[in-house]
């Protein structure tokens, strides 16, 4: 405020020295006005020169909004020094005592600057100059412009508001710091601290919402991928943040040198399973590469399989089909269900029993008999079918299915029980 003041005058005192040097060749009323340089309770006056008249306005403008800001910010501090002793809490203090420093860039911010023009002005007047030793003109614009106490109460209660809403958000962006559980929450926090960084103008609170950013971005490093339990095919694990279970929507970037069909589905509410059509060569490194990234960072997990282990010469492969086709005698639904096999040797082998649990049944599909479900021929790929009545089943149409079935070669009694894995693709009869 009173740099702003001591501009006026030195400008103010200079004058008659310029009208020595200078001729007013071009004036927009033949009387000067007798506001000039002066203020009352409901006006006041800003003066600025510049080469071309609309760059003067617009300068008048500028100096308007300052003068506007400054005045709201010396009665909000005035205010609240005197009552510093009860309430100098959260900043606040430190807020305002500091806001005229940044009006320039800060002051856009309170609503009562938006509707700022010179058609609200109560006059302007500019003269148009000629400098003698310079042999060049320029403009200089004075205007009056009101500016009540009514609207100065109301521009300092947007003002408060304002702020006000501006430091519950970045309060209620600190405590859910402290209890989100989606990941994409970090970016999407990061992101709204920054326009309000940009809004305080105080170092305590601007400090504030900094660290608190940087947290979330820190935060995007710290993230742990914990494996739960892994057979072949099938790797079960979650995300952990700061000791509590956090989940993501965002899908991570597979590789692997042998397994194939690779892909990730959820597993429960907080839980992921990847899976896999396992190729692993015996003594070779066999992994599958998962890349989660977030907030930039990246989380880079290797699961470890033996092609080994388990070992058997039949296993389920892609995906599940479960098709309802109605219903049987009683009324429940009936089931389809097609479970595609691949045979790694020319052995024919018998399917004995197969049970498909889908995540979001409370029953499973099941089938098993004295006699074989299914004969097959050996080596090659098979489709295993079976009917089966089960309650409803709703949920998404692609789900995850986890099954057994139980398999063995033509004319032996040895049998050996299969457990896979696998995405199922729902079918609902309409």
């Amino acid at each position: 405020m009173r740099r702003f003041v001591l501009s006026l005058l030195l400008l103010a005192a200079s004058l008659p020295c310029m009208a020595q040097k200078e001729k007013v060749v071009e004036r927009s009323a033949r009387k000067v006005p007798e506001w000039l340089g002066k203020s009352s309770s409901d006006c006041f006056s800003v003066v600025a020169t510049a080469p071309e008249l609309g760059d003067a306005q617009r300068r008048c403008l500028e100096y308007i909004r300052q003068h506007i800001v400054t005045t709201i910010a010396a009665n909000i501090t005035s205010e609240e020094r005197f009552r510093q002793e009860q309430s100098a809490c959260d900043g606040v203090v430190s807020l305002l005592s500091h806001y005229a420093s940044d009006v320039t860039t800060q002051g856009a911010a309170i609503p009562y600057l938006c509707g700022i023009s010179l058609s609200r002005a109560s006059d302007v007047y500019w003269e148009r100059r000629f400098v003698r030793e310079k042999k060049s003109y320029y403009y200089i614009c004075h205007v009056w412009y009101p500016f009540s106490a009514l609207e100065r109460a109301e521009a300092i209660e947007a003002f408060r508001s304002l702020d006000a809403a501006r430091y519950a958000r970045l309060k209620e962006i600190e405590e859910e710091f402290g209890r989100f559980t989606e990941l994409s929450w970090l970016e999407q926090a990061a992101t709204a601290l920054d326009p309000l960084i940009g809004y305080f103008f105080d170092s305590d609170r601007r400090s504030q919402a900094e660290n608190l950013r940087q947290r979330c971005r820190q935060a995007c490093g710290e993230v742990a991928l914990i494996c739960d339990s892994a057979r072949l095919g099938a790797c079960y694990y979650h995300f952990t943040l700061h000791g509590r279970r956090v989940t993501t929507d965002r899908a991570p970037r597979l590789r692997s040198d042998y397994a194939t069909a690779l892909r990730v589905m959820r597993n429960g509410d907080d839980g992921y399973v990847l899976l896999y059509d396992e190729a692993g060569i015996a003594g070779e490194e066999n992994t599958v590469e998962a890349v989660y990234t977030f907030g930039g960072r990246r989380l880079r997990h290797l699961f470890a399989f033996d092609p080994d282990e388990g070992k058997v010469a039949v296993r389920p492969y892609g995906t599940v089909g479960v098709e309802r086709i109605g219903c049987d005698a009683s009324g429940c639904p009936l089931w389809r269900v097609c479970v595609p096999l691949r045979a790694k040797t020319d052995t024919r082998f018998e399917v004995l029993h197969a049970e498909v649990r889908l995540s979001e049944a409370a029953h499973a599909l099941r089938a098993e008999s004295e006699e074989p479900l299914a004969v097959f021929e050996g080596c090659g790929e098979h489709t295993l079918r079976f009917e089966t009545a089960a309650p409803e089943i709703g949920g998404r149409r692609g789900i995850l299915g986890a099954g057994w079935l139980r398999v063995r070669a033509a004319g032996s009694c040895e049998t050996r029980d299969v457990r896979f894995d696998l995405p199922c693709e729902l079918i609902v009869e309409r």
